[in-house]
């Protein structure tokens, strides 16, 4: 197991989201909508979703990858009127993988 460290996305590790990579699968997990000088974008669930695909095209990059690569993507909602806008903002236009977005409380 690799873990992969991208500048102004933190260090990877237990307090960070997980950006990993065992044999030729990459890991992803928990990224959130942090701009790479640490700030928070909060303003609305598009400029959010923006910014997590940047990051994650960000992880993707430093691991030799593209959005293209994406097979399955997972996206948790705190808030059910977030859903609509999700799906359409959360990958590329050339990539569409399959997509589990789920409401938590």
């Amino acid at each position: 197991m690799e873990l992969i460290n991208v500048p102004g996305l933190g260090s990877p590790g237990p307090a960070e989201p997980r950006r990993t990579r065992v044999g030729d699968v990459i890991f992803c997990s928990g990224q959130v909508p942090i701009r790479p000088d640490g700030s928070l974008v909060d303003s609305d669930m598009g400029a959010m979703t923006r910014q997590v695909v940047a990051n994650l095209e960000r992880v993707l990059s430093a691991a030799g990858a593209t959005l293209v690569d994406v097979v399955r993507t997972n996206v948790y909602l705190a808030d059910r009127t977030s859903t609509p806008s999700v799906p359409t903002e959360q990958t590329c236009a050339s990539c569409r993988p399959s997509s589990s977005p789920a409401l938590v409380s």
